[in-house]
């Protein structure tokens, strides 16, 4: 007798219609399958990436000076307390907390700069701010979106003597990334309506290196009333050896608030509690910003999309075992006829049955072979404009995750156990549809037939 392995392949030569009907059908439902599996997927790992990114943070900022500038707390000019090395180190003990930025401010003059005039501008306020950071690329006004950087690099802790000025500084007057300046200390105050400059004769000097240019993306609302060291066009972003050189700044000892940049947000108020107990840090004089809107926005867009697909891969897996279940029942009744007259030359009905899983079993392997590379396609555009749209701020030297880099695929090892699913639902199915004939005798079947 001829085995039921080749009756299989000699039945879906010849019925090639029904086999072609069969065939689309369990494609469509494992293409639907494998490409909501593989959004949720990336969806689940973008998420994960993001916890590991700069998603969180939390801010130590005076408490004694600060004001409402727009939504945004103004805390460049902190000069009541300052918060040391030693704090930020005990700090930086926790394991979970990456890196840190650091800010100190004051102003600056230089011969070899013209700054943009504003309110007031005379030869004798010709300054601008100069914010020290750790990490220039954490400054508040790169990470709010209210600069980037246009040219060059940003700022990391091995710079030293290093700034980044604006584009429109720079064309003023005529410099370019590489020109070195010197700058000199100065400090900013307001005598009788009229904007001066009190350090005229300090000794103190800084030769700084240009490193980069920024873009101002939101324009400064009250730019027309600010005086030229006011003026976000002349801001200058640097490090802290410069305001040191400069004398204005102790080294270890910062006024302009720390922020604190997390490997993961869940243990963003677990740790900002264990920091309130510090006692090195002033508290009467300094409060905490907690900082996860960035993380959380993003977040709950992937939470509502994970939710989406996951009612839609409840709904698909539903439906698509209803109608299985029914071609296939629907294609066991048809062929009564050819198990009474197996049966009757004396196939078993395991055989039978065998027959008939073998058969959809390797239609299913066919099928899943194409549903695997087209949802590889498809799912493949989708999670790249998932992934496009989201935005981790990178930090030049630090090993931070980027959404880039993931995998939009889903794994092999996963679609295996996605297709043994799919298989393990086909064999119930081709069973439950056949048990009709296994209970049947061959003389029952051939009555049937009659």
């Amino acid at each position: 007798m001829v085995s039921f392995l080749k009756r299989t392949v000699l039945y879906l030569t010849r019925k090639k219609g029904k086999t072609l009907i069969l065939l689309l059908l369990i494609f469509i439902v494992t293409a639907f399958v494998l490409t909501c599996f593989s959004v949720l997927y990336t969806t689940q790992a973008v998420s994960k990436s993001l916890r590991t990114s700069v998603g969180a943070a939390f801010h130590i900022r005076s408490s004694m000076d600060f004001s409402f500038n727009g939504s945004k707390i103004d805390t460049e000019n902190d000069e009541q307390a300052v918060i040391t090395d030693m704090a930020i180190q005990q700090i930086m003990e926790n394991e979970e907390i990456k890196y840190y930025n650091a800010r100190n401010f004051a102003y600056a003059k230089s011969r070899q700069i013209r700054f943009i005039p504003g309110t007031g501008h005379t030869d004798e306020n010709n300054m601008g701010g100069l914010s020290a950071n750790t990490y220039s690329a954490l400054h508040p006004y790169f990470t709010d979106k209210i600069l980037e950087l246009s040219e060059g690099r940003h700022i990391t802790p091995d710079d030293e003597n290093c700034i980044i000025i604006s584009e429109e500084l720079a064309r003023i007057n005529q410099l370019s990334v590489g020109d070195k300046i010197l700058l000199a200390p100065a400090e900013f105050e307001q005598e009788d309506d009229v904007f001066i400059d009190t350090l005229k004769d300090s000794p103190y000097s800084a030769e700084v290196e240009i490193v980069g240019f920024f873009r101002i993306l939101k324009p400064q609302e009250d730019a027309a009333y600010q005086p030229t060291a006011g003026l976000c066009s002349n801001l200058m972003i640097t490090d802290h050896h410069t305001l040191v050189a400069l004398n204005r700044m102790q080294a270890g000892v910062y006024t302009g608030g720390v922020s604190f940049y997390l490997s993961d947000p869940i243990h963003l108020d677990s740790i900002v509690r264990k920091v309130k107990h510090l006692t090195s840090i002033d508290w009467d004089s300094y409060f905490i910003l907690n900082d996860d809107f960035n993380y959380e926005k993003i977040a709950a867009g992937l939470n509502t999309i994970q939710n989406l697909i996951r009612i839609l891969l409840v709904c698909i897996c539903l439906v698509s075992a209803a109608v299985l279940l029914l071609i296939l029942a629907m294609r066991m009744r048809g062929r009564v006829h050819e198990a009474g007259v197996l049966l009757s030359i004396g196939y078993s009905r395991k055989e039978i049955v065998g027959q008939f899983i073998a058969e959809v079993l390797l239609t299913a392997f066919l099928a899943f072979v194409g549903a695997y590379f087209l949802a590889v396609a498809v799912a493949g555009g989708i999670n790249k404009g998932i992934v496009e749209n989201i935005q981790i701020v990178q930090v030049e030297g630090q090993p931070v995750k980027s959404t880039q880099n993931l995998t939009l695929a889903l794994p092999a090892d996963i679609s295996l156990v996605i297709f043994i699913c799919i298989l393990a639902t086909l064999f119930c199915a081709v069973f439950l549809s056949s048990s009709m004939i296994i209970r049947l005798k061959p003389r029952e079947i051939l009555s049937k037939m009659a």
